[in-house]
């Protein structure tokens, strides 16, 4: 969830991930820790992870708003890799 890609966001953040067994709920909860990230803010940034990861099933999220990032939880590694942008945003019927 996030500004970038075809979906609709109420908030800031450029990305939100939330880890959960259950892929429903990691939707559903990174569209809320997105939409909780209304300002480039790192106690709003903090605050907001602790609530979802507050959330029975929720194991880890991530956000991120004007290069700063947040992590809480159990989290796997992170690797950076180089995609074009097109490849991640792209609608494909």
């Amino acid at each position: 969830s996030g500004t970038v890609g075809p979906s609709i966001s109420f908030g800031r953040a450029d990305l939100a991930t939330v880890i959960s067994e259950d892929v429903a709920l990691a939707d559903a909860c990174a569209t809320k820790l997105g939409n909780l990230i209304t300002e480039d803010d790192l106690t709003l940034m903090d605050r907001s992870i602790r609530e979802v990861l507050s959330i029975k099933g929720v194991k880890g999220a991530l956000v991120m708003i004007n290069g700063k990032l947040g992590i809480g939880g159990d989290v796997p590694r992170l690797v950076r890799c180089d995609v074009p942008p097109d490849r991640i945003t792209r609608i494909r019927f």
